[in-house]
């Protein structure tokens, strides 16, 4: 795509924007001059960087960016979601209902610490050449962080994402939960510009980091195939120089470089496409209603309300759905839990029985630990894929009913027939995300958690060994906290596993509701707009049809033209291609 093709889809866009206020549509129109129109025009570009907590992601964006903008340090540091933008102002902090700037030292505290709940990303301006050209950097909290919000928010940045580079740790590289984010997320969302980060290559011998590449390249070429991989020391790139994190900067600048005209372009075609259906979907209704007598338009409006109303119930009958198999997934899942607590407290005093009074004192913590670990590993996927089943079911029950309602309400008003695109954006994927990110990853975290409890309830058996006791009198000990530590962990569990579904369960309801709300206020304004106009002309309608029929004229004059600039830019990609 051309420069002047960018500039043809900017000025589709625009006319958009105008028809949109000219009818009404205010938000759309505020969407398209604030949001997409500067996107497009300065090739905004994103790159998220993954990776569990502690693997080393502050790091490489430091190193990426050639100085120390994000803290680091030996434990987990980010908690927000932190925007790396080109520039020289002042730090933002983005809340749900304000914006507020910050000096450096409050920045820190809260990208480290905790956030408040309204907080939704700080914003962060450093003048680098790798941000210069539109590229905004996202680094993120580990993707097996316990916080709920902070996972979900997390993974809903992957399908947006223009590059993904996924951090891992050379000492501990693809654990479990690794490849199952990279299966059941990644390979969904991001194959085609995705980069991996081996990080933390110089705790490693030559011998060591030989055999950690060969099994990574040889698991990803399983999972993916053929995928970047860059064994990096983001610490020596930070204070000094790395030639592995050499050769990944240099293959990150060359794709984005490449590819930023198809990135940009690409996604303000299907932004224009999503916002002319929409415009033309209203102006359809506005029509049709335009040519109805004055105490036809009154009843049609009546009947559309009644409709709407029956639909509510709709929305009560999926939310009764999701109550319903909400309560059954986490009954099924407190009674594994109990069961896993009961089979693990009959075996754990034979387990002791049987080990010598050094294994006890060395090992008991560790192995109470790591049963529960790999308990919560597989408990916590098999629960997320319930949930994760269960929301794919409602958001196509919900839209389902919405493209039911929708074309009721056209016949009512004699819409001509046609085919209805009712679409909720990218819901779909993000409830999804929420049932595997805040469950399955969730659990993992919380499973290490638990380990600081665990210990924690074992200390008095290593205080005990400490003091020299008698073998029998370990073992007593052993016995009692070990199965003090299992139930107490078995009741920790069995809450907040109760708290995630429950979370999930208003999440997933409250999804149901703002559908239908949405496709009420859609078609309630635009029959409002329509009796208001009429109220304030003469008898004579004829106007305002041409107006309407120009209006929808124009729209499908975008829509042509977007269409066409889609062919092209498709057979761009395949010329591209063919000669490849």
């Amino acid at each position: 795509m051309t420069t002047e093709s960018i500039a043809a889809i900017a000025d589709h866009l625009e006319r958009l924007a105008d028809i949109g206020d000219a009818v009404g549509m205010h938000s759309l129109a505020r969407e398209i001059r604030d949001e997409r129109l500067p996107a497009l025009r300065e090739g905004r570009m994103s790159m998220v960087v993954l990776g569990e907590f502690n693997h080393g992601k502050s790091t490489t964006i430091n190193a990426l960016l050639g100085e120390s903008v994000l803290p680091t340090g030996i434990t987990p540091t980010t908690s927000v979601i932190t925007h790396i933008r080109h520039g020289d102002g002042p730090a933002r902090v983005v809340r749900d209902e304000r914006v507020d700037e910050v000096d450096t030292h409050q920045l820190r505290d809260l990208i480290v610490n905790d956030a408040p709940d309204d907080l939704r990303f700080v914003e962060i301006e450093v003048a680098s050449p790798m941000l210069s050209k539109g590229l905004t950097v996202v680094d993120t909290p580990g993707v097996n962080d316990i916080s709920q919000q902070k996972v979900e928010i997390t993974y809903g940045y992957v399908p947006r994402a223009d590059v993904v580079v996924y951090v891992l740790d050379a000492t501990q590289a693809l654990k479990r939960s690794e490849i199952t984010f990279i299966q059941d997320r990644l390979l969904r969302n991001a194959l085609d510009r995705l980069f991996f980060v081996i990080g933390k290559v110089d705790a490693l011998s030559e011998d060591e980091l030989a055999e950690i590449l060969t099994h990574v390249k040889a698991r990803l070429g399983e999972l993916i195939g053929d995928v970047p991989i860059f064994p990096v020391s983001a610490r020596r790139a930070v204070h000094g120089g790395d030639e592995g994190f050499d050769a990944f900067r240099a293959a990150i600048t060359s794709y984005l470089d490449e590819q930023q005209d198809a990135i940009v372009v690409d996604g303000a075609l299907r932004t224009g496409m999503r916002l002319s259906a929409l415009l033309d979907q209203n102006l359809a209704i506005e029509q049709s209603a335009m040519r109805l007598e004055t105490h036809e338009l009154d009843k049609r409006i009546e009947s559309v309300r009644e409709r709407l109303s029956k639909s509510r119930q709709m929305v009560s009958s999926n939310i009764a759905l999701i109550e319903d198999r909400t309560s059954d997934i986490a009954a099924a899942a407190r009674d594994n839990i109990e069961t896993f607590v009961r089979e693990f407290s009959a075996a754990l005093p034979r387990e002791i029985d049987k080990a010598s009074t050094d294994d006890i004192k060395r090992y008991l913590p560790d192995f109470v630990h790591d049963t529960f670990k790999d308990f919560l590993e597989a408990e916590g996927t098999h629960v997320a894929m319930k949930l994760e089943l269960l929301a794919e079911e409602i958001i196509s029950i919900t839209n389902r009913n919405l493209r039911e309602v929708m074309q009721e309400v056209e016949d009512d008003l004699g819409v001509p027939s046609r085919d209805i695109n009712l679409e909720v954006d990218t819901f779909g994927y993000d409830v999804g995300v929420f049932a595997l990110g805040a469950l399955g990853v969730t659990f993992l975290a919380f499973s290490n958690l638990l380990v600081g409890g665990l210990l924690t309830l074992s200390a008095p058996i290593l205080a005990f060994v400490m003091k020299d006791r008698v073998e029998d009198t370990i073992r007593e000990k052993a016995r009692e906290q070990g199965l003090e530590a299992v139930q107490k962990a078995g009741e920790t569990l069995t809450k907040e596993m109760d708290e995630i579904v429950a979370d999930f369960r208003d999440k997933l309801g409250q999804f149901v509701e703002n559908a239908g709300d949405r496709l009420y206020r859609q078609i309630m304004e635009a029959l409002d707009r329509v009796r208001t106009e009429r109220a304030s002309r003469s008898d004579d309608h004829a106007p305002m049809e041409a107006d309407l029929a120009a209006r929808r004229e124009d729209v499908a004059a975008v829509t042509r033209a977007l269409l066409d600039l889609k062919a092209t830019r498709a057979a761009e990609v395949d010329e591209a291609s063919s000669t490849d």
